[in-house]
């Protein structure tokens, strides 16, 4: 989760967690499959074809967003000066991976949005120093 967007919302609160705590291990965990509780209290509500499935990730569509609508964006962060800038990146690899990609020869869509991300936290964050206006002007 270092890289990415985290799109789920958090099911935790104090109490919830002042409740679980007192819950038997041997009823959060049984034979190290995960959300045991959930699954029993799901049964006869959800069908067991559901239930019982393995988990499924959702992917968020990287490459398409980069190489369409935020196309102009990533061209205005991989410039040069803007990843010499951070210090962190170097020119080079961050101008070879955008070329691959848009080659099409290999997706680097994921990777490609990560820096794009850093390069934009660094330029609100580290360069301008005034998020809050940088979201005024690009909203």
């Amino acid at each position: 989760m270092a890289h990415s967007l985290e799109t789920r919302f958090p099911m935790m609160d104090r109490k919830l967690a002042e409740y679980v705590s007192c819950i038997p291990p041997g009823l959060r965990v049984k034979n190290f499959k995960r959300r045991n509780i959930q699954k029993l209290a799901s049964r006869g509500l959800i069908p067991n074809a559901i239930i019982d499935r393995r988990k499924s990730g959702l992917e968020i569509p990287y490459s398409q967003w980069v190489l369409n609508r935020l196309k102009p964006l990533c061209e205005k962060y991989f410039s040069k000066k803007r990843v010499e800038q951070t210090e962190v990146l170097q020119w080079e690899a961050v101008e070879r991976l955008w070329k691959v990609h848009l080659s099409g020869v290999k997706d680097h869509g994921r990777a490609i949005w990560c820096v794009l991300i850093f390069l934009i936290w660094h330029d609100m964050f580290i360069i301008s120093r005034n998020y809050k206006s940088y979201l005024h002007i690009h909203t």
